[in-house]
């Protein structure tokens, strides 16, 4: 595969064993000879869009002339023809497959548009409840909602504390004395369930242990979203 950017003429004279040239774009070439060659397919000369002088491989009367068969000359336009009409059809397959995709990308366009009127007419409707007398605010809006979750999550997370306190009492009432710091651990690590279940299993069931660990969990996540909302 050959790049000719700036040469103006080359030659593959007499070589009978040149079968084929593939030739990259090559818009300085005028001249091209390819006399005494075995080249029969000549699409390549669609990448020299500013030839204008051919010589081809078989001449009338030696190489004493450039004077070429009309069969010849007619074998190279059919090649020319066949070439670009193979292009031609690449290019209209590639044509086809760029209008899928952007009927594709319109299709899914229309469709995110049409979601983000939607949530935005909905903002602005929940906007409306919330502040009547004002303009549509994004900003302001999601501030308000934090306000109302930060009011709803706050006293649960109180509660799920002193209920999980509560449970952790009457486990610490069932063990024995020197347990009790056991049931302190428990209740921040819950990984170390399976370590210490044997030490407790015999006044606290499964089932119980279980209860602790799981609130547990729950308040931290709840905890966990309180804060946020509060940064």
């Amino acid at each position: 595969f050959i790049i000719l950017f700036n040469l103006k003429f080359i030659t593959f004279y007499k070589n009978p064993k040149l079968k084929g040239l593939k030739l990259g774009y090559s818009p300085h070439l005028t001249t091209l000879s390819v006399v005494s060659t075995d080249i029969t397919d000549f699409s390549f000369l669609l990448n020299t869009p500013n030839v204008n002088e051919v010589h081809l491989p078989k001449q009338i009367g030696g190489n004493t002339h450039n004077s070429f068969d009309s069969a010849e000359v007619a074998r190279v336009v059919r090649s020319l023809i066949e070439a670009s009409q193979a292009q031609s059809n690449q290019l209209k397959e590639e044509l086809a497959k760029l209008k899928h995709l952007l009927n594709q990308f319109q299709q899914q366009n229309t469709k995110l548009n049409k979601q983000l009127k939607e949530q935005n007419h909905q903002f602005q409707e929940l906007s409306s409840i919330l502040f009547p007398n004002n303009p549509y605010n994004f900003t302001k809006l999601k501030d308000e909602i934090k306000k109302f979750k930060i009011q709803e999550l706050a006293p649960q997370v109180r509660s799920k504390r002193t209920e999980l306190e509560r449970l952790i009492t009457n486990a610490k009432n069932k063990v024995e004395a020197n347990n009790t710091g056991i049931i302190d651990l428990i209740s921040h690590l819950k990984g170390q369930l399976t370590a210490y279940q044997n030490i407790l299993q015999t006044k606290l069931t499964q089932e119980e242990l279980n209860t602790i660990l799981d609130k547990q969990t729950e308040l931290s996540q709840l905890e966990k979203h309180l804060k946020n909302l509060q940064k």
